[in-house]
């Protein structure tokens, strides 16, 4: 392979990776700003940031290859150096990576209520962030890429890239063993968790997947193939956290289809009917934020049979209402006889 294949090829072929994800960025942005417009400002913030990010990158890196063949076209010694708009991928790696990072630590610490997990993968975070652009500046210090292969620059590139691949693993198996800790033996509840440990499996082990190919790529080849995966980092941690957030809406509609289950039982003697709620509640251990895991509410029909006694305060009722909230709350009401 000549010189421009082993140089500009991965990064065309990074660049192509990189607009087809900031379509599907475009894309799940609309998807949410219509769906969720009552989310918190802090949430709707972060979309809003990350988008402006993505699109600035996008521009930056279409820059970077229109220099290196249009602008310096034949000038081989023009595409082994870099420039100031190579040093912005980087940079903006490390901003998406950190935002979504922290945003998925503190889901951890509101499922797990855990300091000190929640302390460690904010350690890992900020060795990221640090490494991601002491990378950007001696970019900008050493042009050349053939001094790239130094091990002043390789260091810093293996330490974060490997912080990266380490934060994303603790995040995923942090979510999963404190949605796991949440269960609570009722089946509503249950299943809506079971969902949701399946979506953070994908959304958390795709970066980290990725960032570990991209790491790998860079120890084992002399010849710049990494840059095919780290050229869509940004990109790729972006729409991971929006793949999150709108996968509220498939989960939730299905939630919303709601289970019908039959108690049977004998409604026992009272001293006279009863309407709305009955004061009965109950409140699983399962702490999350209606920004964390929005669910609509259930409703749950428990018909009346012959069996079993339920209570001393619902004669006269032929069916109890069970709903359960977006916090995992549930409440049973009794209709108003006739």
């Amino acid at each position: 392979m000549g010189v421009v294949d082993l140089s500009i090829g991965p990064i065309l072929i990074g660049l192509m990776i990189n607009v087809f994800l900031f379509g599907m960025m475009s894309l799940q942005c609309y998807l949410y700003f219509t769906t969720f417009k009552t989310d918190k400002l802090r949430i709707r913030a972060l979309v809003w940031f990350l988008f402006v990010c993505d699109f600035i990158n996008t521009i930056f890196l279409i820059w970077v290859l229109y220099n290196y063949t249009i602008t310096n076209f034949g000038d081989y010694e023009a595409i082994t150096h870099g420039n100031w708009q190579v040093g912005t991928s980087p940079f903006f790696n490390t901003v998406s990576a950190t935002c979504v990072q922290s945003f998925f630590a503190r889901r951890v610490y509101v499922l797990s209520q855990k300091r000190w997990l929640c302390f460690i993968i904010c350690c890992g975070i900020v060795v990221a962030t640090a490494s991601g652009l002491s990378v950007m500046i001696v970019g900008d210090i050493i042009p050349s890429f053939i001094k790239w292969g130094e091990w002043q620059v390789k260091l810093t590139i293996v330490m974060w890239l490997s912080s990266d691949v380490v934060v994303d693993c603790l995040i995923t198996t942090s979510l999963l063993w404190g949605l796991r800790q949440n269960k609570t033996g009722m089946p509503v509840t249950d299943d809506i968790l079971i969902r949701l440990m399946r979506l953070t499996v994908p959304t958390g082990l795709v970066t980290a997947i990725w960032a570990s190919i991209n790491l790998v790529l860079y120890l084992s080849s002399p010849y710049p193939y990494h840059l095919i995966f780290n050229i869509p980092l940004a990109k790729l941690y972006s729409n991971c956290l929006m793949s999150a957030l709108n996968a509220r809406v498939k989960t939730s509609q299905r939630n919303a289809q709601g289970a019908v289950c039959t108690v049977s039982g004998n409604w026992s003697a009272s001293n006279g009917p009863i309407s709305g709620f009955s004061g009965i509640q109950v409140v699983s251990p399962t702490k999350l934020g209606p920004e964390e895991y929005e669910l609509p509410p259930v409703r749950v029909k428990l018909s009346q049979g012959d069996e079993t006694a339920i209570s001393g305060n619902t004669s006269q009722n032929n069916e109890a209402d069970v709903e359960a909230g977006t916090r995992a709350e549930y409440g049973i009401r009794w209709d108003k006889p006739s």
